[in-house]
């Protein structure tokens, strides 16, 4: 059974830091883009709705651009997929999404 909340570990490379969120495995973007821009506005100058950077995971090791909310789903489902294949045990259960300029 999978859960119906996650981790989600937010790099932001062009500053050295890391946030961390939980969130519901349905979240929207503009919800979980407001919650990072509430965690970025505290410790820097960066933001996602202004567009000093955008939200991306990676796949296959390329970056890609999260946008709307299917772009939200489908980065929680290679996560959930990743999971699966390893069996559950082991793994890291939380996803990492970057913040890029």
């Amino acid at each position: 059974m999978m859960p119906s909340q996650m981790r989600v570990k937010v790099r932001v490379p062009s500053e050295g830091s890391t946030m961390m969120l939980v969130v519901s495995i349905n979240e929207t973007f503009q919800s979980l883009q407001t919650r990072i821009d509430a965690k970025l506005k505290r410790h820097t100058n960066l933001s996602l709705a202004e567009g000093t950077v955008k939200l991306k995971y990676l796949y296959d090791d390329e970056f890609v651009t999260i946008q709307t909310d299917e772009d939200v789903q489908t980065a929680f489902e290679t996560w959930r997929d990743q999971l699966q294949d390893a069996g559950g045990a082991g793994v890291a259960t939380e996803v990492e999404l970057f913040c890029h300029r």
